[in-house]
């Protein structure tokens, strides 16, 4: 009887997780093909394994259904890590990790898109590619949904 109740929630619970919506992040890899079959402006999210603010924007900001319905619409989202060390081209340039010491170092498209001024760094992007606007800091939903609502 304990198995059957234990099972059914397992169930409960993993249809639970399979109903919510996640946010579609791009690969860099991917980005030229995407732009390519359709121009949309990008949302770049720069962030680090050992960043509390980066951790708290994802679980509160980048969770909200809304949020989310939006940005898997109309835009495309890739999100960098700072201390990425592989090679990543980005608009036909192609960036490297930068070390400043032996295992430390940061991604030079990220000390780019503002990571050296502070994480987590949010940045969009319009369909030219131009910045419309950045961020160095945790950012709400409620901020981030107006400045979308312009596209």
């Amino acid at each position: 009887m304990k198995k059957a109740v234990l099972i059914g929630m397992l169930g409960l619970f993993g249809s639970l997780s399979l109903s919510a919506q996640s946010l579609n992040w791009t690969h860099f890899e991917d980005l030229e093909d995407s732009l390519r079959r359709e121009r949309r402006p990008l949302l770049l999210f720069v962030q680090a394994d050992w960043c509390a603010y980066c951790k708290m924007q994802m679980a509160q900001t980048f969770s909200q259904k809304a949020l989310i319905e939006k940005l898997n619409r109309d835009f495309y989202c890739l999100k960098l890590d700072a201390e990425e060390k592989k090679d990543l081209a980005f608009f036909k340039r192609t960036y490297r990790f930068q070390a400043t010491g032996p295992g430390t170092g940061k991604h030079e498209l990220a000390l780019l898109l503002g990571a050296a001024k502070g994480l987590p760094a949010t940045v969009i992007f319009d369909r030219s590619w131009q910045v419309v606007q950045r961020w160095n800091e945790f950012v709400s939903e409620q901020e981030l949904q107006g400045v979308l609502e312009k596209f």
